[in-house]
Protein backbone atom coordinates (compact mmCIF):
# COMPACT_ATOMS: atom_id res chain seq x y z
CA UNK A 1 0.00 0.00 0.00
CA UNK A 2 1.66 3.32 -0.93
CA UNK A 3 1.72 6.06 1.73
CA UNK A 4 -0.20 9.42 0.93
CA UNK A 5 2.20 11.93 -0.33
CA UNK A 6 1.62 15.98 0.34
CA UNK A 7 3.25 19.16 -1.10
CA UNK A 8 5.72 21.83 0.75
CA UNK A 9 7.95 24.36 -0.84
CA UNK A 10 9.59 24.49 -4.06
CA UNK A 11 12.73 23.73 -5.71
CA UNK A 12 13.78 24.50 -9.07
CA UNK A 13 10.16 25.96 -9.53
CA UNK A 14 8.47 22.89 -8.87
CA UNK A 15 6.50 21.80 -5.76
CA UNK A 16 8.17 19.44 -3.36
CA UNK A 17 6.48 16.46 -3.10
CA UNK A 18 7.30 14.57 0.06
CA UNK A 19 6.12 10.73 1.33
CA UNK A 20 4.80 10.42 4.90
CA UNK A 21 6.96 8.26 6.79
CA UNK A 22 4.91 7.90 10.18
CA UNK A 23 2.52 10.11 11.60
CA UNK A 24 1.72 10.93 15.52
CA UNK A 25 -1.02 13.18 16.94
CA UNK A 26 1.40 16.21 16.53
CA UNK A 27 3.47 15.80 13.81
CA UNK A 28 4.69 13.35 10.51
CA UNK A 29 7.85 12.12 9.33
CA UNK A 30 8.31 12.78 5.61
CA UNK A 31 11.01 12.70 3.02
CA UNK A 32 10.77 14.15 -0.57
CA UNK A 33 9.81 11.86 -3.12
CA UNK A 34 12.40 12.40 -5.49
CA UNK A 35 16.07 13.43 -5.29
CA UNK A 36 15.93 17.34 -5.66
CA UNK A 37 19.58 17.78 -5.91
CA UNK A 38 23.62 16.28 -5.51
CA UNK A 39 25.88 17.35 -3.33
CA UNK A 40 28.78 15.79 -1.25
CA UNK A 41 28.81 14.67 2.48
CA UNK A 42 31.55 16.97 3.87
CA UNK A 43 35.08 17.35 3.14
CA UNK A 44 36.63 15.33 6.03
CA UNK A 45 34.28 14.15 8.36
CA UNK A 46 31.15 11.33 8.45
CA UNK A 47 29.83 13.13 11.40
CA UNK A 48 26.26 14.39 10.29
CA UNK A 49 25.74 17.19 13.45
CA UNK A 50 28.67 18.51 12.01
CA UNK A 51 28.59 17.87 8.63
CA UNK A 52 28.62 20.69 5.53
CA UNK A 53 25.70 18.72 3.80
CA UNK A 54 23.61 19.69 7.40
CA UNK A 55 24.51 23.08 7.52
CA UNK A 56 23.57 23.51 3.88
CA UNK A 57 19.66 22.03 4.24
CA UNK A 58 19.51 23.81 7.22
CA UNK A 59 20.65 26.96 5.67
CA UNK A 60 20.49 27.67 2.38
CA UNK A 61 18.14 25.27 1.35
CA UNK A 62 15.96 25.74 3.88
CA UNK A 63 15.48 29.21 3.35
CA UNK A 64 15.19 28.86 -0.42
CA UNK A 65 13.18 25.63 -0.68
CA UNK A 66 10.26 27.09 1.98
CA UNK A 67 8.45 30.28 2.43
CA UNK A 68 7.97 32.00 5.88
CA UNK A 69 4.36 30.16 5.29
CA UNK A 70 6.08 26.94 4.57
CA UNK A 71 8.55 27.10 7.66
CA UNK A 72 5.55 27.21 10.03
CA UNK A 73 4.60 23.58 9.18
CA UNK A 74 8.60 22.28 9.96
CA UNK A 75 9.10 21.04 13.44
CA UNK A 76 12.14 21.56 14.93
CA UNK A 77 13.28 18.36 16.22
CA UNK A 78 16.16 16.61 17.90
CA UNK A 79 18.09 14.07 15.50
CA UNK A 80 21.08 12.22 16.20
CA UNK A 81 20.90 14.69 19.80
CA UNK A 82 20.66 18.02 17.79
CA UNK A 83 18.16 20.35 17.05
CA UNK A 84 17.21 20.48 13.56
CA UNK A 85 14.60 21.30 10.89
CA UNK A 86 15.96 19.47 8.09
CA UNK A 87 18.01 16.05 8.16
CA UNK A 88 18.88 13.25 5.59
CA UNK A 89 17.00 9.99 6.92
CA UNK A 90 19.64 7.34 8.74
CA UNK A 91 19.92 3.79 7.60
CA UNK A 92 17.17 2.84 10.23
CA UNK A 93 14.50 5.01 9.35
CA UNK A 94 14.87 4.52 5.48
CA UNK A 95 14.63 0.56 6.55
CA UNK A 96 11.78 0.62 8.86
CA UNK A 97 9.54 3.26 7.32
CA UNK A 98 9.92 2.85 3.36
CA UNK A 99 8.98 -0.08 1.02
CA UNK A 100 11.32 -1.17 -2.05
CA UNK A 101 9.46 1.14 -4.43
CA UNK A 102 10.05 4.60 -2.26
CA UNK A 103 13.71 3.18 -1.97
CA UNK A 104 14.14 3.60 -5.33
CA UNK A 105 15.16 6.66 -6.95
CA UNK A 106 16.88 8.63 -10.31
CA UNK A 107 20.14 8.38 -8.63
CA UNK A 108 22.07 6.85 -6.01
CA UNK A 109 21.10 8.84 -2.85
CA UNK A 110 22.66 10.10 1.04
CA UNK A 111 21.76 8.52 4.40
CA UNK A 112 23.39 10.55 7.09
CA UNK A 113 24.93 6.88 8.85
CA UNK A 114 28.11 7.18 9.62
CA UNK A 115 30.12 4.01 8.58
CA UNK A 116 31.47 2.57 11.73
CA UNK A 117 34.82 1.81 11.06
CA UNK A 118 36.12 4.62 8.40
CA UNK A 119 35.34 8.48 8.78
CA UNK A 120 35.02 9.43 5.42
CA UNK A 121 32.21 6.73 4.17
CA UNK A 122 28.60 7.08 5.04
CA UNK A 123 25.41 5.09 4.10
CA UNK A 124 23.31 5.46 1.12
CA UNK A 125 20.58 4.20 -1.20
CA UNK A 126 21.28 2.66 -4.69
CA UNK A 127 19.04 3.82 -7.70
CA UNK A 128 17.41 0.38 -7.16
CA UNK A 129 16.43 0.71 -3.87
CA UNK A 130 19.67 -1.30 -2.59
CA UNK A 131 21.91 -0.06 0.34
CA UNK A 132 25.28 0.57 -0.12
CA UNK A 133 27.93 2.56 1.12
CA UNK A 134 29.60 6.05 -0.52
CA UNK A 135 32.64 8.25 0.48
CA UNK A 136 31.78 11.23 2.26
CA UNK A 137 33.32 13.55 -1.18
CA UNK A 138 30.80 11.79 -4.05
CA UNK A 139 28.49 13.78 -5.37
CA UNK A 140 24.93 11.96 -4.64
CA UNK A 141 21.39 13.14 -4.80
CA UNK A 142 19.76 14.51 -1.73
CA UNK A 143 16.13 13.49 -0.34
CA UNK A 144 15.85 15.75 2.60
CA UNK A 145 13.45 15.09 5.32
CA UNK A 146 11.34 16.96 7.26
CA UNK A 147 8.99 16.63 10.41
CA UNK A 148 5.65 18.68 9.63
CA UNK A 149 2.89 19.69 11.98
CA UNK A 150 -0.58 18.09 11.16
Amino acid sequence: MSKRVIKLGTWDGNPIEWIVLKEDDFSALVVSKNVLFPRRFDPSSNDWNNSEIRAYLNGDFFRQAFTDEDRKSVVNAFVDWRKTDVFLLSEGEAKSYMSGAELTASSKWRLRSSAEYFSNVNYSVGSDGSFDYCNILDVNGVRPAVYVKI
